[in-house]
Parts: C-alpha cells; structure tokens; sequence
C-alpha cells in the first residue's frame, strides 16, 4: 500500500530489519590474535592490557563478530599487540581519526 504516492518508482531507501536472535561485539580484524587455547583480544582495562578469549562468529566487511566477555564501550587494542602480555601497562597514543588542535596560523 501507498496511498499518498510517497514511494515512487526509482526511488532508493535504505533499510534496517531487526531479527530476533544472539548479538554479537564486533571488532577489528586487526585486534584478533590465535594461541593454543584458541582466538583472542587485548582489552584496554584501567591503563593494562587484559587477555579475552574471542570466538569468531562471523567476518563481515568491516568487522569480525565474536562471542566473547565484551561489553558495548571496551577499547579493544589493535597496535603493538604483539608485544603485550597479561597485565601490560599501555600507554594510548594519539592515532588517525583523534580530535586534534589545528595548528595556530604562522605569524609574520
């Protein structure tokens, strides 16, 4: 039905359907990393790093969705994870994408 002609033909929409089911965190492909218990994350966690055990679900184009102790909000790191152990302290790095202060115009 379109009684008042508000869809015509040509037109494009973007729609979201929302299906009951599980929700799953999604993070970075770049953060996973794989151990003989199986796949992991790093969590930032009070200055530490904390080791968290993610099974993968599902890779999407922008993310892999994992069944993992994760909550909406948990800063996952994704650089220098090679190099961290169990209770690391980690230090945060301005990054691609932080709110920065433009640069003062030079002065003659």
């Amino acid at each position: 039905p379109n009684p008042d002609s508000r869809l015509r033909a040509g037109m494009s929409f973007a729609v979201s359907l929302n299906f009951p089911g599980e929700q799953y965190p999604a993070v970075n492909p770049l953060a996973l990393l794989w151990s003989a218990d199986g796949s992991y994350v790093w969590k930032f966690e009070d200055g530490k790093a904390t080791r968290v055990m993610a099974e993968i679900v599902q890779r999407n184009s922008d993310g892999v969705l994992v069944m993992a102790d994760l909550a909406p909000g948990d800063a996952i790191i994704t650089e220098g994870i090679l190099q961290l152990s169990e209770g690391a302290n980690v230090t945060v790095l301005d990054g691609p994408g932080s709110a920065r202060t433009p640069p003062a115009a030079p002065q003659n």
